[in-house]
């Protein structure tokens, strides 16, 4: 039915609670009826949002209402309306809260409390990246809010941030790349792209929340990167080897750097990423069984599922010294990495040690993940499948594995061997005699 003032005027007070009715066309647009006959003007609207209270996000229904009926004499400023008059200050009520806006400012983060960028990062930080469970990704948005969104884009109000503003943004932090005495990390195409995507998904919360409209960053495309697949050849890795000793035969040395030097040595052999392997707790490694294995929890993998993977015995012994280590502290702690200043946290980085131990293995142009490509890699030279690869390494996609098919020659190799004994077989075998020929040649003879 369609709600108006000839409606409004037959409907009868009910005897108990209060009714309610709402229009057929104007959708959460209603009438609310008292005991005594009163009408008023209702509304019926959702929204989402995050309570400051709880740190989640949250869908809510909000019904409210916004003026008494009074079709005699209506008067908007003491909130008395008649049907025309409510139809339309519904619609600007429901208007606003299909974009996720309060119409009565009622909740929390409301669209009109963030004025510039920076306002929408630090809500962004505090209620979305401080919500994400892999704590190596929060390092990683935290660091790009730090280092570049927030010098280059904070000014700028947020509703006249446009996609120039972005897109010049993009351009400039990949071009950071050829400046001379930039750090790599701080410039280039990669890190382009990494701001690029987290400024996206703060956009897209930007929206969600109500304070934007439409997300500025849409069509703007990622620069094309090279693929790289750097590992250690059997040189480099007996240069890596010979660093390790030398920190190892230095008692304070190898106090300073054992947690990097236990680390490359589990990466090594596992092909692990680095967060998996500082996040580890003691209840996810079985050393007593056979074989000894590490269980790898959904929280801290990048495809978020469990992955178990068997681990060698001299991956055994530096799992089985760090235990022997961590009960011998005065507090053990639950991690296999834990923080020297406060146990009852994990390490989340490995950034200075490694790059001391990197420049004594003389290693250019070599990052810690480039031990699990040298993992993948040698297993692909001494011609391990593809698929048990990509178990190894956790991956979900075995089009991901694929960059190490050129590796393993092999495979290709036995193959190529295989199908030239095929060939050379059929080469050699005898012909037999053709019977239709044989017949032909006597009946010339006998001729």
């Amino acid at each position: 039915m369609r709600i108006t003032d000839s409606y409004i005027s037959k409907l009868k007070a009910p005897s108990g609670k209060p009714v309610e009715y709402f229009d057929a066309r104007e959708k959460g647009y209603g009438v609310r009826i008292g005991k005594k006959g009163q009408v008023k003007f209702i509304i019926d609207y959702q929204l989402t949002f995050f309570n400051s209270q709880t740190s989640l996000m949250e869908t809510k229904r909000y019904r409210k209402t916004f003026g008494i009926w009074d079709r005699i004499s209506p008067n908007p400023e003491t909130n008395k309306f008649n049907e025309p008059q409510a139809r339309a200050k519904a619609r600007q009520f429901l208007d606003k809260a299909a974009k996720n806006k309060d119409p009565f400012g009622i909740v929390d983060g409301n669209a009109e409390k963030i004025e510039f960028v920076s306002d929408l990062l630090k809500v962004f930080q505090d209620k979305h990246i401080a919500r994400l469970t892999s704590k190596s990704t929060q390092y990683s948005y935290s660091q790009g809010l730090r280092v570049h969104l927030l010098p280059k884009l904070g000014h700028i109000p947020l509703r006249s941030l446009s996609s120039r503003h972005i897109d010049d943004f993009h351009k400039n932090i990949a071009a950071l790349a050829d400046v001379k005495g930039m750090w790599p990390q701080q410039g280039g195409k990669p890190t382009a792209n990494r701001c690029l995507g987290i400024l996206k998904v703060a956009l897209n919360k930007a929206v969600l929340w109500g304070y934007l409209d439409k997300n500025p960053a849409i069509g703007i495309k990622p620069f094309k990167e090279k693929g790289r697949t750097r590992y250690l050849n059997e040189d480099e890795l007996q240069q890596l080897h010979q660093a390790i000793i030398f920190f190892e035969s230095d008692p304070t040395k190898k106090y300073k750097y054992q947690d990097c030097i236990d680390a490359v040595r589990i990466a090594l052999m596992t092909g692990c990423r680095r967060g998996e392997l500082l996040a580890t707790k003691w209840d996810n490694v079985n050393l007593t069984g056979s074989p000894a294995t590490w269980s790898k929890p959904c929280e801290t993998t990048k495809q978020n599922e469990w992955e178990h993977i068997p681990l060698a015995p001299k991956c055994v012994e530096i799992f089985q010294r760090r235990k022997i280590e961590n009960m011998e502290r005065e507090v053990p702690s639950e991690y296999v990495f834990p923080l020297k200043e406060d146990t009852t946290r994990h390490m989340l980085d490995l950034k200075h040690s490694w790059t001391t131990l990197r420049k004594q293995a003389g290693l250019k142009d070599f990052r810690f993940h480039d031990l699990r490509h040298t993992f993948a890699s040698h297993m692909a030279i001494q011609g391990k499948s593809l698929y048990v690869i990509g178990k190894m390494l956790g991956h979900k996609n075995a089009q991901t594995t694929q960059r190490y098919a050129k590796l393993n020659t092999g495979a290709l190799e036995d193959l190529a061997n295989s199908m030239s004994a095929v060939v050379q077989a059929a080469v050699q075998a005898p012909v037999p005699a053709n019977n239709n020929n044989s017949n032909q040649q006597k009946e010339r003879e006998s001729a």
